[in-house]
């Protein structure tokens, strides 16, 4: 697994804790400028031989040239078989055995899939662990599905060890020489993006240091960073927050559901019994993974969780309608182009040059 950290304590030792229980052998990390304690946690996980860190010292952010480099430096130096490319608020939950048992059933000419979001929604804060505090989950098909909201469906890749692909920043997209299996996601990815306040602006506040303009690396960090210089951030941040009263409405119309499996997960592995909570501020480090009572229990999807992943899954991008968008953007400017008049063409290079591209569109 390749992961990207800034600032991260409250869930990293979480997240590596849950992944290398799950079926990661190791992680090859990138920490740009945390100034909390997640590179302590970090460097527990590296001492016992279970993980490669990366430091980034400037402000400059590169994740695209981070990632690509982690998806090298795992097949090369750590042979790794398959790449996850996560952030330190997911959790990737394969659907029935770990993730090796998942990754293993893949047909062998498919050389990439994906991971769908699904997304936990912020709950009052009571200062409990995370885990005990967000177990309710919004379903896709809700209202947030527009690019400008947080929990704005979409994907996460996965691919095997390859020297030369290519992830597209973000990790929802890659190029990659072999097929990439699409329309089957037997790996939920379990977003935790907003878990308190103080975190989701100090969040904010670092895409703002370390971008130009923060809406490149998505339309719903650019409205929140201005949310955040208008003073209106809490506002927007309390938008989000799903409150007690709300929940049965949420419920019984389908768009939030209660989902205890992190929750669950992180029990166990922190030997406690699962009916007994988190406390407040645990810390989860390479001891997790010693004498422990059970893996997490992946416990397959019946007919109904199915349907619901499914439900999810029909609002996804569809990747052939931006390529469609993009060859009628393109042939646009073609048209455009071939109707210039020769007096501004005169050497009847641009048109031969539209006549050939065009010829590759229609290819």
């Amino acid at each position: 697994m390749t992961l990207r950290t800034r600032d991260h304590e409250d869930v990293v030792g979480a997240q590596l804790a849950y992944h290398l229980s799950s079926g990661v052998d190791f992680v090859v990390a990138t920490d740009h400028l945390s100034r909390d304690t997640t590179r302590d946690v970090l460097r527990e996980f590296e001492r016992a031989g279970l993980l490669e860190l990366h430091c980034k010292d400037e402000e400059r952010y590169e994740p695209g040239a981070w990632v690509n480099d982690m998806a090298r430096v795992a097949y090369e130096r750590h042979g790794a078989d398959w790449v996850i490319h996560a952030d330190a608020d997911e959790f990737w939950w394969p659907l029935g055995g770990d993730l090796k048992a998942v990754l293993d059933a893949v047909p062998a000419r498919y050389g990439a899939l994906f991971g769908v979001w699904r997304h936990f929604a912020p709950r009052p804060e009571d200062g409990s662990h995370f885990a005990e505090r967000m177990t309710v989950r919004l379903a896709a098909h809700g209202p947030w599905t527009s690019p400008e909201h947080p929990f704005h469906p979409n994907v996460n890749v996965i691919h095997r060890g390859d020297p030369d692909v290519l992830v597209r920043p973000g990790n929802h997209d890659l190029v990659i020489a072999a097929p990439v299996l699409r329309g089957w996601f037997p790996i939920e990815v379990l977003h935790f993006p907003l878990r308190t306040l103080a975190q989701a602006q100090a969040k904010i506040e670092a895409w703002g240091r370390a971008l130009a303009a923060p809406g490149d690396v998505g339309p719903h960090v650019g409205a929140a960073h201005a949310a955040l210089h208008a003073g209106s951030f809490r506002e927007r941040y309390e938008r989000y927050v799903v409150r007690d009263d709300q929940l049965p409405a949420g419920l019984a119309a389908g768009t939030l559901a209660v989902d205890t499996r992190v929750r669950d997960a992180l029990r166990g592995l922190a030997g406690e019994r699962r009916d007994r909570p988190l406390v407040p501020g645990f810390r989860f480090g390479p001891e997790a993974l010693g004498a422990r009572a059970a893996q997490p229990a992946h416990a397959r999807h019946g007919v109904a969780a199915a349907a619901d992943l499914a439900g999810d899954v029909s609002v996804l991008p569809d990747p052939a309608d931006r390529v469609r968008s993009r060859v009628a953007e393109l042939e646009r400017r073609l048209t455009a182009l071939e109707r210039r008049p020769r007096a501004e063409d005169a050497d009847g290079d641009g048109r031969r040059w539209a006549f050939r591209l065009r010829r590759t569109v229609q290819r």
